[in-house]
């Protein structure tokens, strides 16, 4: 019982990225010995580090859900200013970068997410893709 605690603390020590020198003072262990636990809780450790990851990336709205959404939200945004011309704030040039920008990181993000029947398969990015060439045709008419 009293290894188990000792197991689970050092998992706990080791996800934050604490030393063998550290974690061998504080649980009064090898350093041998807390490498063979090493090895054998590896998996362990790798599964309370991604936990942890994750739970950062939802902290902080940084999944790619929020991403594609803040993405499409911009793109939405200059196109509606280009198509205003209200190029005050922005320059036509800095608009246009944004604009190409903030479409190819959508693609990028969308890129993988297929959409499979029987029949064929389908990149999603490629069904909306149609979307953009609006801005797309806004771009050439203006240049």
């Amino acid at each position: 019982m009293k290894d188990a605690i000792a197991k689970a603390e050092f998992i706990k020590l080791r996800v934050e990225g604490k030393s063998y020198d550290f974690i061998a003072q504080k649980l009064h262990k090898s350093k041998s010995t807390l490498y063979q636990w090493n090895r054998k809780l590896k998996k362990e450790i790798d599964n309370m580090e991604f936990l942890l990851f994750q739970s950062i990336i939802e902290k902080y709205k940084f999944t790619k859900k929020a991403r594609i959404e803040f993405l499409a939200e911009l793109l939405n945004k200059a196109l509606e200013i280009l198509k205003a011309k209200d190029l005050n704030k922005i320059s036509f040039k800095d608009l246009i970068f944004l604009i190409e920008k903030c479409e190819k990181c959508m693609k990028d993000e969308l890129s993988h997410i297929i959409y499979h029947t029987g029949e064929y398969t389908k990149n999603f990015y490629d069904s909306i893709e149609d979307e953009f060439k609006e801005g797309s045709e806004i771009i050439d008419k203006l240049m």
